[in-house]
C-alpha cells in the first residue's frame, strides 16, 4: 500500500500510557462468580505458556489488581 507523500510517521512512545487502571476497576466491579470465571479462563490459557511469559503476564495483571493476580496464580 503506497504511503501518502505528506504523511507524518513516527514512533509512538507508550511509556506514559495506563493500561491497567481500567482493567482493575472492571475486575473490582465483578461478582465473585464472574471473577472466578475470568481468572479460570485466563489461567487455563496461560498454563500453556512458558514460565517466563506466565510471570510477565502475572506482573501485568498485578498492576491492575493484586487480588486478580493472586487468583490467577493460584489457578496456574
Amino acid at each position: 500500500m503506497p504511503m501518502e507523500e505528506e504523511a507524518w510517521i513516527a514512533r509512538h512512545d507508550q511509556d506514559a500510557e495506563d493500561y491497567y487502571t481500567q482493567a482493575g476497576v472492571l475486575y473490582r466491579l465483578m461478582t465473585a462468580a464472574q471473577k472466578g470465571m475470568l481468572t479460570t479462563t485466563i489461567a487455563s490459557g496461560l498454563s500453556q505458556a512458558s514460565p517466563s511469559v506466565q510471570e510477565r503476564m502475572l506482573s501485568y495483571i498485578e498492576r491492575a489488581d493484586k487480588d486478580y493476580a493472586k487468583m490467577v496464580k493460584s489457578k496456574l
